[in-house]
């Protein structure tokens, strides 16, 4: 096969595959079958006031008028549908395969031409979709109701002897279920054009209508029910640009707007297309509880500090950062020793981990000692040494002793995590202690002394 033919195969195949991928909503869209066709001698036949021609119904008459399904000039096939314009003002009622979906558009397209015999063509020829069956009685033109969704150009006139396609473009409302053609408007000046060979004594122009097509181009806006977010996180929620008369629940009336925990739900009104009544919609915000990563934020329990130092989370999968000392990045510099607690958060997770700097000059830099108890109260009621866990192994030998002011020992310990708790009838004064331990810390043992007075209170 040569190339030219492959490409030819292709093309085609090609153009079949786009055609089978749009569905065609309107129901016998070509108007070939006509079950009712050719009974009593009629080749083609006329709808009665909402009757059809086939069962299940595709199309019908939708006023008292008589549209037809007729073999006099087909586009294609060998029927097509015809309706008087003017004068006896009929209408094509077709059923849709399904609704149409709200603000979805769709690209609606037909064939349309004019019969010689009706003497006239006209311009303005109009398409409604309409929710619900159609049945109008001693209305006359439709135009009174409602205008036309689309319409032909104005002073456009239907071609006589051949056909003109036109088409269009609709936002959908939603739950649109039928479609009708004919013409909504009175007959003005410039309105006709004579394509007979003698004027008659009325003006009833006879359009042919064929190959009538509805498919849809986009899907319409899809709103979220609801949106996830975690305690303190904003997030934007909005709606496709081109909708009509937006109005938030907030007050805001753009496109989106920002939510967060404060809210529990937010509601939204909106038009689809101006021809369209509002939609409303509710979209709830759900707060997720904050989950705990099992990550540690440093590779080291302890770290020894010469004269200055930087800390810095080896984790980079968060995005905010807390330290104990009210910094906000990940790193921080030190130049003093203690207890370094950081808080990393992510998308509705979090991980916190410590990390003990050490004194090379001062071991005992880290030991907490009292100076108030007060025993009976909830907090620091005992005469207690603080150690962070990360050094506690480090202590190999201590000696705590407590004296009163007169030099008596009142309490002594080699455990250095166990405490004075006095007894109740201890009385309130002022105590001297004693504390010698020795403590393995960056990389030496070292003897650490300290001495002082702390008081009880009652």
């Amino acid at each position: 096969m040569s190339k030219k033919l492959i490409r030819s195969a292709f093309f085609i195949f090609f153009v079949a595959f786009q055609n089978l991928s749009a569905q065609n909503l309107v129901s016998n869209p070509g108007f070939e079958k006509c079950d009712q066709c050719g009974r009593f001698g009629n080749p083609g036949v006329e709808f009665s006031f909402l009757n059809g021609t086939n069962m299940p119904v595709d199309w019908f008459g939708v006023t008292e008028g008589t549209s037809d399904i007729r073999s006099t000039f087909p586009r294609t096939g060998t029927r097509h549908g015809g309706f008087f314009s003017f004068g006896k003002f009929e209408y094509l009622g077709n059923v849709l395969s399904k609704p149409l979906e709200a603000g979805a558009t769709y690209e609606f397209s037909m064939w349309l031409s004019a019969d010689v015999v009706g003497g006239y063509s006209l311009d303005e020829i109009g398409v409604y979709f309409h929710t619900g069956l159609p049945h109008y009685t001693g209305v006359g033109n439709l135009g009174k109701l409602w205008s036309p969704h689309l319409a032909t150009p104005d002073k456009e006139y239907i071609p006589a002897g051949a056909y003109r396609q036109y088409i269009f473009q609709y936002v959908a409302c939603g739950g649109e279920d039928h479609l009708i053609i004919g013409r909504f408007s009175t007959l003005g000046p410039q309105d006709t054009l004579f394509i007979g060979k003698t004027r008659p004594g009325a003006v009833y122009p006879y359009i042919f209508v064929d190959d009538v097509q509805l498919t849809k181009l986009s899907d319409g806006p899809d709103l979220a029910t609801a949106v996830h977010i975690c305690p303190g996180q904003q997030q934007k929620i909005g709606l496709p640009t081109g909708l009509k008369n937006i109005h938030w629940s907030t007050g805001q009336q753009s496109d989106s707007i920002t939510v967060d925990s404060s809210h529990q739900w937010v509601t939204v009104e909106y038009q689809v297309a101006e021809h369209c009544p509002s939609t409303k919609d509710t979209v709830a915000v759900i707060v997720d509880p904050l989950i705990r990563d099992n990550v540690e934020l440093f590779t080291e329990d302890t770290v020894c500090l010469i004269n200055s130092m930087v800390l810095k989370t080896d984790q980079h999968q968060y995005s905010l950062f807390e330290w104990n000392n009210g910094s906000s990045t990940d790193s921080i510099y030190v130049t003093a020793p203690g207890v370094y607690v950081l808080t990393a958060r992510g998308l509705c997770a979090y991980a916190k981990d410590s990390i003990v700097v050490l004194s090379a000059q001062d071991p005992g830099a880290l030991f907490g000692i009292p100076n108030v108890i007060t025993p009976g109260a909830q907090d620091n009621k005992s005469f207690s040494i603080y150690l962070p866990a990360e050094i506690r192994d480090s202590i190999d030998l201590a000696e705590l002793n407590i004296y009163n002011r007169w030099g008596k020992q009142v309490f002594t310990t080699t455990v250095i995590s166990q405490g004075w708790m006095p007894l109740a009838d201890t009385p309130a004064d002022t105590y001297l202690f004693s504390l010698i331990a020795n403590i393995r810390q960056c990389g030496r043992l070292a003897t650490v002394q300290r001495k002082g007075s702390f008081t009880l209170v009652r």
